[in-house]
């Protein structure tokens, strides 16, 4: 079956475009990223507020409220700090990949083709296909549509690469063909 325009793009991929994938899923994950986005910092600054606490030889005066609530005070506060910082980190490991050149070819023209059993894919990587149900998950976001493979790897299609109204088209098309291959 031949494809039809509607289902094939060219596109290259941008540093946000990976930073916004990283971060998406992230938030896409639910509790999971809450656990290591918030939880974990909070405990290691409350271990680290506590660290210091007894480094000033200080835990004698734990028995006050007041010592208490600023051991928390501070744990809470290294913490929130932690977790602001998470999109800033995204785009520093991506920045740092980008010059040791990790990620050099990623940033090259590429190109996919969705067919009815299969998705076609070619970049500076490598090319090949790829079928249906290898898809895990469909997703989209304002910035772009996502192929999940795994549930922290996906092929990433930009909605900069379409016209206003042939981004909605293309994912819903993806959606369909994908539906329509887990359903066999």
């Amino acid at each position: 079956m031949d494809t039809p325009a509607d289902c094939a793009v060219e596109y290259t991929l941008t540093e946000d475009d990976l930073v916004d994938f990283q971060e998406y899923t992230l938030r896409r994950r639910g509790l999971r990223a809450w656990i290591g986005l918030f939880i974990l910092p909070l405990i290691g600054a409350v271990i680290g507020a506590l660290a210091v606490a007894k480094y000033l030889d200080a835990l004698s005066v734990l028995a006050s409220r007041d010592a208490l609530k600023g051991i928390i005070f501070i744990a809470v506060f290294w913490g929130g700090v932690i977790w602001v910082r998470r999109g800033s980190a995204f785009r520093h490991a991506v920045r740092r990949r980008l010059r040791d050149g990790t990620y050099a070819n990623h940033f090259k023209l590429r190109s996919i083709e969705f067919r009815v059993s299969e998705i076609v894919y070619s970049s500076a990587v490598g090319s090949g296909t790829m079928p249906w149900s290898a898809v895990s998950d469909i997703a989209v976001s304002d910035t772009a549509l996502y192929l999940y493979t795994s549930s922290s790897q996906a092929l990433i299609i930009p909605s900069r690469a379409f016209d206003a109204g042939a981004f909605k088209a293309f994912a819903n098309r993806a959606r369909e063909l994908w539906g329509a291959a887990t359903q066999s």
